[in-house]
């Protein structure tokens, strides 16, 4: 709540945040998390992928050329 006090006080005054995008506050972690999550959702996909694979591989006779 104080933050968005400041805000107003700060416009009421005329100070003005310079141009350009916000500065980015780096998290800790946050990069190795979007990996951990990445791991996760690629695992994921991976054994959807080998269930298909082994359904086509039931479903169909083997194909020589």
């Amino acid at each position: 709540m104080r933050e968005h006090s400041d805000i107003e006080n700060a416009s009421k005054s005329g100070v003005q945040r310079p141009p350009g995008p916000a500065p980015a506050t780096p998290i800790p972690g946050a990069r190795a998390w979007r990996s951990i999550e990445r791991y996760r959702e690629l695992k994921e996909l991976r054994k959807h992928l080998a269930d298909i694979t082994h359904d086509l591989d039931g479903d169909q006779p083997d194909l020589h050329i």
